[in-house]
Parts: C-alpha cells; sequence; structure tokens
C-alpha cells in the first residue's frame, strides 16, 4: 500500500508537470513540448494519453495537428520517397506509434519512407545496422501492422544473431538499452500477434531468446543503491520492458520507486523525454501492484460481490484506462495561454481555463486590484487611522 501512495504521488506531480509545460499556440492551436521536439512532444502525447487523457480533447487535437505540421517530403535523388519526422528513423517511429496507438490512423507515406530506409541498407533487414533503430522501426510499423509484413522474420533473425550469452543470460549487445528495446518489441508482437497481416508470419519468428533478455535485465538490478544505469530514460526503458512482462522481481520494486523518486524535482525528471518514459514505466508498475493487491484481497475472501469489487478497483485507478483516478477527488486550476472562451476538464479532475493574453492580463490586474484593496482595508484597522465602519 505505501508502494502504491508514493507511486501515485509520482505520477500526479509528473502528470501535472507534463500538464504545465506544455506549449499552445494562440493563433494555430498547435500543442507541442520543448520549443518544438517531435519526440519529446511525442512521448508526452503517448503518456498522457496512457493516464487517461481523452482522445479527441483540445490537447490531444491540438499536438496531432503540430505533429502533422513538421512531416517534410523525403526525396532519394529526385525522386520522393515517402515522409518523415526530422529524417530520424528514431524520431519517425515513436511519432509514428503514437498516431496508431491514439488515432488508429495508419501513415502510409510514413511506413513507405521506413521500409525504403531498410531497403536501401545493402538489402540487410535493417535500419542503418542499428540494433536500436531497427526495434524502433520494427515496434512502430507491427503496433498494429497496416501493410505486408514479410520483412519481419528476416529482420528478427538479425537481431537474434546479434544477441550475446552474458553470465547464463542473453543481451543485445551487452547494452540494457538495446536489449530493453528488444523485449519490448517481443511485448508489441505479442500484442498484436492475432492482427491479420501478422498472423501468417508468427509461426517463423524466433521468440525464444525472450527470457534469456528478461534474466540479463533482472541481473542488473542486483547492485546496491543503482538500477542499470544513472540515466533516467535507460532506468526507465528496462523497468518498463521487465513491468510488461510482468518479470520485475518484487523486492526490486521499493528500490525502483526510491531511485525515481530521488531522481525527480517537482514532476521533472530532466527533459520532456526523460520525463514521459519515467511516468509511463511508473505507471505500469503501479498497474501491478494495484492489480497484485486486488488479486490478494479476492483470494483472502474479501465479502464483496463482483459488482462492489469492480466499484472498488475502478475506485483505486486498477483499470488501464480509467487512469489517474486516485487524483479524481482534487480539483487544481491552471491558468494557461490559449484562445479564449475555451475551458475544459482534464482525465485527472483538474479544470483548464484557456485565456488570451488580453484577458489573462485583465484577470491579473484584477486580482491585484483586489489584493490591494484588502490589503490597504487591513492595514487601515489595524492602525487606527479611521473608525472601522463594519
Amino acid at each position: 500500500m505505501q508502494s502504491e501512495k508514493a507511486l501515485a504521488k509520482i505520477i500526479d506531480e509528473a502528470a501535472g508537470y507534463l500538464y504545465k509545460v506544455a506549449f499552445i499556440d494562440e493563433k494555430t492551436l498547435h500543442v507541442y513540448w520543448e520549443e518544438g521536439d517531435v519526440r519529446g512532444t511525442s512521448l508526452a502525447l503517448l503518456t498522457l494519453y496512457e493516464l487517461g487523457e481523452p482522445q479527441d480533447s483540445l490537447l490531444v487535437h491540438g499536438a496531432f495537428k503540430w505533429l502533422e505540421a513538421q512531416l517534410k517530403d523525403e526525396k532519394y535523388g529526385s525522386k520522393t520517397v515517402g515522409r518523415a519526422w526530422e529524417a530520424q528513423v528514431w524520431d519517425t517511429s515513436i511519432a509514428l506509434t503514437a498516431f496508431k496507438r491514439i488515432r488508429n490512423k495508419n501513415k502510409p507515406d510514413v511506413e513507405k519512407w521506413l521500409h525504403q530506409v531498410r531497403s536501401l541498407n545493402n538489402r540487410r533487414p535493417t535500419w542503418h545496422d542499428e540494433p536500436w533503430e531497427t526495434c524502433f522501426a520494427a515496434t512502430a510499423l507491427v503496433e498494429p501492422p497496416t501493410g505486408d509484413c514479410s520483412w519481419l522474420p528476416a529482420t528478427l533473425d538479425w537481431l537474434n544473431s546479434q544477441l550475446v550469452q552474458v553470465n547464463g543470460a542473453w543481451s543485445l549487445h551487452d547494452n540494457y538499452h538495446y536489449t530493453a528495446l528488444y523485449l519490448l518489441l517481443m511485448e508489441s508482437l505479442k500484442e498484436n500477434a492475432q492482427q491479420p497481416r501478422l498472423l501468417e508470419f508468427m509461426p517463423r519468428l524466433d521468440l525464444s531468446r525472450e527470457e534469456g533478455c528478461l534474466c540479463y535485465l533482472i541481473q542488473g538490478l542486483q547492485s546496491e543503491g543503482l538500477l542499470w544505469s544513472g540515466e533516467v530514460w535507460l532506468n526507465a526503458y528496462c523497468l518498463l520492458a521487465l513491468v510488461k512482462a510482468d518479470r520485475l522481481p518484487s523486492q526490486h520494486e521499493d528500490k525502483c520507486i526510491k531511485w525515481f523518486k530521488e531522481h525527480s524535482h517537482r514532476g521533472a525528471f530532466g527533459s520532456i523525454e526523460d520525463t514521459a518514459l519515467a511516468t509511463q514505466a511508473l505507471y505500469e508498475l503501479y498497474l501491478r501492484i494495484g492489480q497484485r493487491e486486488l488479486m490478494r484481497k479476492m483470494n483472502e475472501g474479501v465479502q464483496k460481490d463482483k459488482e462492489d469489487i469492480a466499484t472498488w478497483a475502478a475506485k483505486s485507478g486498477r483499470g488501464k484506462r480509467s487512469a489517474m483516478q486516485w487524483l479524481r477527488a482534487r480539483r487544481r486550476f491552471e491558468w494557461v495561454i490559449a484562445p479564449p472562451n475555451i475551458h475544459t476538464t482534464r482525465p485527472d479532475g483538474s479544470i483548464v481555463f484557456y485565456l488570451s493574453n488580453r484577458n489573462k492580463n485583465l484577470v491579473k490586474g484584477l486580482g491585484v486590484t483586489i489584493a490591494t484593496i484588502i490589503l490597504t482595508t487591513v492595514v487601515v484597522k489595524l492602525l487606527g487611522i479611521v473608525p472601522w465602519p463594519f
């Protein structure tokens, strides 16, 4: 229970920070993070969506409008070969994942570019012969798959050929980051295994090394006081991989929570990318702990009928799509520079008023005036300058 409370507080602060630093352009209604960073914006969007931000909210709509505006045609010679973000496999893969996961929207021109980059690599089934880029691109293309997946068996075979044995476990280049991304690709393959375009290729995929890679990450938790590294983003990927596979040893949960708590300052873990990744990993851990606690209570013979247990679970934030339920009792007000006369209620229960610069200045001026009148009245009363009429 203490772990749940600690996690809820960390996630609460991190989500509040992501909302607070989102930039909203008054003229275009575009929303983005970190001075127009595609990867940071996509990760922040994915994180808030996991925490319950509605698909049709002003924030989600504005962020996707901004991402659409950043797409650029990419050429090979004089021929356009698709569209991409920043001409980067990494950024493009994460942004494509956001479109497919949140909007259920395919981007054929983006997928075309990713496949073009792969096919230009001397016909090897990789992206730039880099395990991490290959994992990112493959994960985006199979979540869920919308095109031909005949490339997948060869790509997975190449990744498996890069695995090495370390202390009886398997690792991708003896690298925690690469290994975590490989495991997240495995999870995505399993989640989408019944998709028609992927189904016929699943029997040809060698997933036998997954357990060995999980053991490698678990071994990395053995050192005292440290996780896998001193980097937030790397630890977040490793934690997310173990939690999604339901393989994080329970004796290490408090250690992970403590480490992330110590590296958070007012909700921020450093960059937007770090904050988003850490929040995703911690929220997955929160759900796992909550599910385990629910099962324990049920197994102990808690006297609740099915409806009562479902209600209790929802109020406790146990459901994947009922995120941030633990914050519903709280009401926070934030003032954001944005178009006038628009307001919304976020899934955490906070109420947001969007004001133009002019209206915001008027509100500020009114507040200062009222505060000045109250302060002057109190001072006059205390000093007895004039008789108190009330």
